[in-house]
C-alpha cells in the first residue's frame, strides 16, 4: 500500500510542474487543423494525351506515355469501342455510358445521329461522341471521337426493314416522301435510286431473295480446274418496304439472268454457281416506283 500512494504522489508532482509550464509539450497524437484552415488540396490529375490514326475502316486511338489503345468504329446499332493493353483498373465514359476497360468491347447504341447526315456523307459522320479514360496512376484525359465510316454498314441496317420501321431519332416532315429508295442489293454495299439527300430522306428500302431454281445452263471457256460451269438459274423476288413504317409496298420476281457469267468461283468438287440477280431489270422497275 506505501508503495502504490508513492505513485500517486509523484503523478500530482508532475501535474503541479507543468501548470506553471509556459510551452506546453508537444502532442504525440497530432494536432488539429487551425479553425478557418483551408483543407488540404488533393493532388492535380495527370493530364492524358490520346491520339487518333484513320484508316478506311475504323478510327484508332493510342495513349501518350503507353498505358492503353484501342479503336471506334461504326457498326449497325451504334459505334463500338474496343480497348486493349489498358492497365488494371482503368475506366472509361462515353457520354455517360461508363464502366471498366477490362470488359475490352463495349458498343453505345443508338443511329439518331446519322438523319441528317447525306449518303453521299456516310463514310465520314461525326458521332457526336466523348470518350474519357482514367488511368490507376492518376492520368485522365478525354477526346471527341472522329468522324467515322458507317458505309459498310448502311446495308445491314436496312436489311432490318424486313423486320421493323428503320427510322433515325425524331425525323421531321419530309415534303416528297416518294423520291427517294435504298436498294440493297444494289452495288457492293447498296445503292440509291432517286434522290440522294439524307439519310431521313430516304423513303423506302427495296430488298432481295434468291428463289429456288428453275433450270440449269452449262457455260464453257473458262480457266481453272473447271473449264466448264452449270449455272442454277434461280429467279430473284424484289420486295419494296415503307423505310418509316415498315410496311411492305409491293413484290415482284424477276426471271433469272441466263447470260453465262464472265467470272465464276466455284468449289474444288463442284463446277455449279448461281446465276446473278438482274440487276439492270430491277433497278429499271425501281425507278418506275419514284414519285418527284
Amino acid at each position: 500500500m506505501a508503495r502504490m500512494r508513492a505513485i500517486v504522489l509523484i503523478s500530482v508532482v508532475g501535474l503541479v510542474a507543468c501548470k506553471g509550464d509556459a510551452t506546453p509539450p508537444p502532442s504525440t497524437t497530432g494536432s488539429a487543423p487551425a479553425p478557418g484552415a483551408a483543407p488540404a488540396t488533393p493532388p492535380t490529375p495527370k493530364p492524358l494525351t490520346i491520339t487518333w490514326t484513320e484508316d478506311s475502316i475504323q478510327q484508332t486511338f493510342a495513349l501518350g506515355g503507353g498505358g492503353g489503345s484501342g479503336t471506334a468504329s461504326g457498326d449497325t446499332k451504334g459505334v463500338k469501342f474496343f480497348f486493349q493493353n489498358f492497365l488494371p483498373g482503368s475506366t472509361y465514359d462515353v457520354n455517360g455510358m461508363h464502366g471498366n476497360t477490362d470488359k475490352m468491347l463495349v458498343t453505345v447504341d443508338g443511329l439518331d445521329f446519322l438523319g441528317a447526315i447525306p449518303f453521299d456523307s456516310i463514310e465520314h459522320v461525326d458521332p457526336k461522341l466523348t470518350l474519357k479514360l482514367s488511368l490507376p496512376d492518376g492520368r485522365t484525359g478525354d477526346t471527341k471521337v472522329p468522324p467515322l465510316n458507317f458505309r459498310l454498314h448502311v446495308q445491314d441496317i436496312f436489311k432490318e426493314i424486313e423486320h421493323k420501321p428503320i427510322t433515325f431519332g425524331q425525323e421531321p416532315a419530309d415534303p416528297k416522301p416518294s423520291d427517294s429508295i435504298f436498294y440493297v442489293g444494289g452495288a457492293m454495299s447498296g445503292d440509291i435510286i432517286g434522290k440522294s439527300g439524307t439519310m431521313q430522306q430516304i423513303d423506302f428500302v427495296a430488298t432481295q431473295e434468291m428463289q429456288d431454281a428453275t433450270g440449269k445452263k452449262t457455260c464453257n471457256g473458262y480457266n481453272g480446274s473447271h473449264p466448264s460451269i452449270t449455272v442454277n438459274l434461280k429467279p430473284t423476288e424484289v420486295s419494296l418496304w415503307n423505310r418509316r413504317t415498315g410496311d411492305l409496298v409491293e413484290k415482284k420476281t424477276f426471271p433469272p439472268d441466263e447470260e453465262c457469267p464472265m467470272m465464276a468461283m466455284t468449289s474444288s468438287d463442284s463446277d455449279a454457281v448461281d446465276s446473278y440477280p438482274p440487276t439492270e431489270k430491277i433497278e429499271a422497275w425501281l425507278k418506275t416506283k419514284i414519285k418527284r
